[in-house]
Order: C-alpha cells, then structure tokens, then sequence
C-alpha cells in the first residue's frame, strides 16, 4: 500500500510541468499570460492570468507555471512549478475567454527580474506553444 501510495505521489508531481513546447510558433501568439504586479516579495501571492485572444479553443494548466530569472541578457529557469502539488488535467480556454491561477511568491530567491512561463495546447489536441509573461521584480 505505501509503494502504491508513493508512486501516485510521484506520478501527481509529475503532472505538474506541462510537456515541453514542439511548436515555438504558430497560432498561440495571441495567447497572453500576464501578472497582477510589477513587484512582490517573496510570500506574496502571484496571480496570473492567462487571455486567448486566438479564434481557437486552446489547453493550459497554469498549476504547472515556472519561474525564470533575467540574468544578463538571458532569462534562466530558476524553479521549475511554482506550486507544490498539481492535477494534471488539462484545462480548455475558449477564444475570446481569460482564466486566472493563484500562486504564492516562492521563498529562497534571489532579488531581481523575473517572468513566469508556461505553455498552452493549440490548436486543441496540437502543440505545446510557450508562452511567458513580462517581467516582474522580486525584493528581499
């Protein structure tokens, strides 16, 4: 029973990062993810909100969104989910249609520049298309 139950565990956590992108283009352009503040501290709560301004019906769990950190010129993944247990079901967002996900500010980051990312299915029943919203700042 406790193997049983531990490999649900891992199979949950699993199904918190979304699958990777195959499509860095195409018809998700017009899917935005954007963040209610310019800046937070860590703890604070984060909401995002995701906005399909497409004409198609598109797939998203934003249970499943990471962290990146600007440093330089680059932006580099610095915590892989923001939340510590996921479904993984997928959710559909209609064109025309926005959905919002709360999330909490991880805590052991370093101040800076930051972005959330995530990725949507589009066409439903197609691709994984990154999308990423604009940078924030995280202060001590």
């Amino acid at each position: 029973m406790k193997v049983q139950l531990a490999m649900v565990s891992v199979l949950l956590l699993a199904g918190c990062a979304l699958p990777p992108p195959t499509n860095a283009g195409g018809s998700a352009s017009a899917v935005v993810l954007t963040v209610d503040r310019a800046q937070y501290r860590t703890g604070d709560p984060l909401v995002l909100t995701l906005r399909n301004a497409t004409t198609q019906t598109v797939g998203y769990n934003l249970c499943g969104a990471g962290l990146d950190r600007r440093v330089g010129s680059e932006w580099r993944e610095v915590q892989p989910g923001l939340a510590e247990v996921c479904t993984m079901e997928l959710r559909t967002l209609a064109p025309g249609a926005s959905a919002t996900h709360r999330h909490t500010v991880p805590g052991g980051v370093s101040a800076g520049e930051y972005r959330v990312r995530s990725a949507v299915e589009s066409p439903l029943g197609g691709s994984w298309v990154p999308v990423r919203s604009t940078g924030f700042t995280i202060t001590s």
